[in-house]
């Protein structure tokens, strides 16, 4: 059934550049036959999607990563490397170092600002997360989805998982199906999703790269499920909605991507506690 999937993957691996990963992919692809290719599919994703969350992001890295996300969420203005050593309590050169490593692989971005204060005409080092735009530049249908989302009762969770899926089905625009698709996964793995996963799709969804890490995004989530036991005819149609969220993703600008990023970023938001 996910033969075509997966060679589909397959293709794509010339595209991946970091050899480590590509090993990782290509052990998962031989797995004999003893285990069901739904379950080979479920581990790929990990290793061609998630795995490239583990391979470029260390913990420290994370570490590093987090830190800058929350000081510049508390000040709502971009930091100095120095900001981030004295938080963490390593020297400023280590902070330069790791901050230099997270612009590489577009988590940050660095601009350069003029330090009237120090000297004039001398640059300082302005960082920021990659984060997008506010969630205040959602549409109002997306808002709306989200909305609907805080509003679900647990008991009620089935039920509305399924009307998103009939939404995404129905919708005319490539990005609400994305949005649409993404409501119902998050209600559906929400009970499984404990603060480690839920920081790992953070970064994710940080990312320059909007088409690599919605990809990676959703394929947590669907290992996620499959691991807790969801009903394999859920499953079957989770898969179908995921083909086309892929195929979607590839085609929609940079900025509906970035669109999608925004609102799974509102939504795992506003899924905590006080949030």
């Amino acid at each position: 059934m996910l033969d075509k999937e997966i060679k589909g993957i397959k293709k794509n691996l010339k595209k991946v550049e970091n050899a480590k990963q590509q090993k990782l992919c290509r052990q998962v692809l031989s797995i004999d036959n003893s285990e069901t290719i739904e379950h080979n599919l479920i581990k790929l994703f990990f290793c061609f999607f998630g795995g490239i969350y583990k391979l470029e992001l260390t913990k420290r890295c994370r570490q590093f990563l987090a830190a800058i996300q929350e000081i510049y969420k508390k000040t709502g203005q971009p930091l100095h490397y120095e900001d981030l050593a004295q938080k963490l309590g390593v020297s400023k050169w280590t902070a330069y170092d790791m901050v230099r490593k997270l612009e590489k692989k577009g988590f940050v971005t660095i601009n350069y600002t003029t330090n009237q204060r120090v000297q004039v005409g001398r640059s300082r080092i302005a960082i920021k997360p990659s984060t997008l735009s506010p969630a205040a530049s959602l549409t109002k249908e997306s808002k709306k989805i989200l909305r609907d989302i805080s509003q679900c009762d647990a008991a009620a969770t089935e039920q509305c998982f399924e009307e998103f899926l009939d939404k995404a089905a129905a919708s005319k625009s490539k990005e609400m199906y994305c949005s649409y698709l993404v409501a119902a996964l998050m209600l559906l793995s929400s009970r499984f999703l404990c603060p480690g996963l839920i920081g790992a799709l953070e970064s994710l969804l940080v990312t320059t790269r909007p088409e690599l890490g919605l990809g990676a995004a959703v394929g947590l989530l669907l290992g996620i499920i499959v691991r807790a036991g969801i009903k394999p005819e859920i499953i079957t149609t989770i898969q179908n909605f995921i083909a086309r969220f892929q195929q979607y993703i590839g085609e929609i600008s940079h900025e509906e991507r970035q669109n999608i990023q925004i609102f799974w970023q509102t939504a795992l938001r506003l899924s905590k506690p006080g949030g």
